[in-house]
């Protein structure tokens, strides 16, 4: 028999269900606290797993036959690289440049905007995507979320708010963008 382990982080939840009828093994990692972040992995028959505690530690022992060496290392390599794809988070920076303009955060998550214009504007931050750092001196925003693809979203949700001017270089910048000023057209008379 061959068998290998690997450690599981206390922030997931894991289940394991096995199928009577069909002896199918489905394995369920969740992250604790978000019902939204989840994945499912249908083990093959050959393959064993079990959670063995150990001071306070959860591990997964894989197990397999003999014959199967390759299977057992194959599985524990991927949902060691399923796990690390739950637990890793994305960060997105937005930098406003602009004469005059100002961010202020307001209680329940509000972004306020006064972007030049006669009139404020507000923008709530989604649940699942934190505020890390507000530099109202810079105008620089930083956003964490789990979710790369509602984070991106978010990014250029607030992006519409002021889209980037090529002439003037104001507006909502996304962090990394290439900002290429473009010159005006000469009038020929």
């Amino acid at each position: 028999m061959i068998f290998t382990f690997f450690w599981i982080p206390n922030s997931l939840h894991y289940f394991i269900y096995k199928f009577q009828k069909s002896s199918k093994k489905v394995l369920m990692l969740q992250v604790r606290g978000e019902s939204s972040r989840y994945i499912f992995l249908k083990l093959p028959k050959d393959l064993n797993i079990r959670p063995v505690n150990f001071k306070g530690l959860t591990f997964f022992i894989v197990y397999t036959l003999k014959s199967k060496k390759n299977l057992c290392f194959f599985w524990r390599a991927l949902i060691q690289k399923q796990l690390i794809y739950l637990l890793k988070g994305h960060v997105l920076t937005i930098m406003i440049s602009g004469f005059n303009y100002r961010i202020d955060i307001l209680s329940n998550n509000v972004l306020q905007f006064a972007l030049g214009k006669s009139h404020l504007l507000y923008y709530q931050i989604p649940s699942n995507i934190f505020l890390v750092e507000c530099n109202k001196k810079d105008l620089n925003l930083t956003f964490f979320s789990y979710d790369q693809k509602k984070l991106n979203d978010f990014g250029e949700c607030l992006r519409q708010i002021q889209p980037p001017n090529v002439y003037s270089q104001k507006g909502i910048f996304l962090a990394g963008e290439k900002r290429k000023k473009k010159k005006k057209k000469k009038k020929c008379y």
